[in-house]
């Protein structure tokens, strides 16, 4: 007869308390291995330039400096100058959403999100001057946004845009 040590003698509830905290350490394990090997993978994809060019964008030559983005890089075009009414302005959408361009003088546009503040009513294009919500009537400065009359109580929120080879893009 062997006699064991009845503090090696485990209970039913401690051995179901140890096989539940088993597979509980190995999902741990495992997804911190994961989330490792991910940070590893994310910081390092060859090269000594971490992937990214910091200089130049003609690849036989790594020091030539840094011109910006290419042409093909720009954003799409909004709309072209020559559509947007001098004095006026127009309506446009694209994949970020609405925009009121505004064209106050020849070689002039900007940009302002067309909600109007108070309630979220899309404003209407600027004349003489004064861009107006048709819902409750608050007025705008066509130039800067700025309220003139509410009852928002504060001014468009600009866009940036910039003219571009004729056309208004986003900045």
């Amino acid at each position: 007869m062997t006699t064991s040590d009845p503090a090696d003698v485990k209970t039913d509830a401690e051995s179901s308390h140890m096989a539940l905290l088993c597979p509980r350490r190995r999902l741990l394990l495992g997804i911190a291995g994961v989330g490792t090997t991910t940070l590893l993978t994310a910081c390092g994809s060859g090269g000594s330039g971490g992937g990214r060019r910091r200089r130049g964008d003609d690849a036989s030559d790594p020091e030539a400096p840094y011109t910006g983005p290419r042409a093909s890089e720009d954003p799409p075009p909004l709309a072209r100058v020559e559509d947007i009414p001098l004095g006026g302005g127009l309506l446009v959408s694209d994949d970020l959403g609405e925009v009121l361009l505004v064209r106050p003088e020849e070689g002039v546009v900007y940009g302002f999100d067309p909600r109007c503040p108070h309630q979220g009513v899309t404003v209407e294009p600027p004349t003489n001057g004064v861009i107006v919500c048709p819902q409750h009537g608050s007025r705008f400065d066509a130039e800067n946004g700025s309220l003139l009359q509410g009852p928002a109580s504060r001014g468009l929120e600009p866009i940036p845009v910039r003219i571009f080879e004729d056309n208004v893009i986003r900045a």
